[in-house]
């Protein structure tokens, strides 16, 4: 699920932390965090503005911070946290949502720089659309990975942060949670959007039905196929799950 570091530059700006206000650079030590699960909650977390589904791991807290065009939500455990979130914008493409964070968070090395921060993005693909993913490393103290991408007129962005002890140990977790996420549609999709929904709920599919979540994946399943009624995938799943 998580993609490769084909791509990969350094940059003078870091993209989550301004558009969608991620309050926790500062992590300090992990002390207590043998205490923290490493599965998924059984309960699905559904944005009230009705951005997104997913799957959070198990036991970490939630807060809300939405608006009338915006659902975020941060998920918390010990020295860690999951933001997810869902926008709407004014229609622009995946390339100058791009240029927009670049152009907006040129400040942020110069207010990091006592912590020689080190920032770096990359692109790759998630159920065939583009994928901006953007990283930042606070030397001995915090990493953070943002994944941003669109659907229409709809930003989305998954981040995982953690002390810089934590991340390795715990990103399978987050990677796992972020297999989960599932863009729900906001606007009537043309049918180059429709595909990349469509994908978007093969995956989310595939997931509940590894994880044995029988009852999500048929609604995944459902819900991908209103969209897109003759997509192969979904009609297979669909089969596979009628048996």
């Amino acid at each position: 699920m998580r993609p490769s570091k084909t791509i990969s530059s350094l940059i003078g700006m870091f993209l989550l932390f301004v558009a969608w206000g991620w309050p926790y650079l500062n992590v300090g030590n992990s002390q207590g965090a043998d205490a923290i699960h490493y599965d998924l909650s059984p309960t699905e977390y559904l944005d009230p503005k009705g951005f997104f589904r997913i799957t959070p791991p198990k036991g970490w807290i939630s807060k809300e911070y939405y608006s009338k065009s915006r659902g975020k939500v941060i998920f918390e455990s010990e020295k860690m946290s999951i933001l997810v979130g869902g926008r709407t914008t004014a229609g622009y493409s995946f390339e100058e949502m791009v240029q927009e964070e670049k152009e907006t968070s040129k400040g942020l090395l110069e207010k990091y720089r006592e912590y020689d921060p080190k920032i770096s993005f990359y692109q790759s693909n998630l159920d065939g659309a583009p994928l901006l993913i953007s990283v930042l490393e606070l030397p001995n103290r915090t990493i953070s990975e943002s994944y941003f991408f669109m659907r229409g007129k709809t930003e989305y962005v998954f981040g995982y942060t953690a002390s810089s002890d934590l991340f390795d140990r715990y990103i399978d977790l987050a990677m796992k949670s972020f297999q989960s996420f599932d863009p729900l549609v906001q606007d009537r999709p043309t049918h180059e959007i429709s595909t990349y929904f469509a994908a978007s709920k093969t995956r989310v599919a595939k997931f509940h039905l590894e994880e044995g979540r029988y009852e999500n994946a048929r609604r995944a399943i459902r819900e991908g196929l209103e969209i897109y009624p003759k997509n192969s995938e979904l009609i297979k799943l669909k089969r596979q799950l009628e048996r």
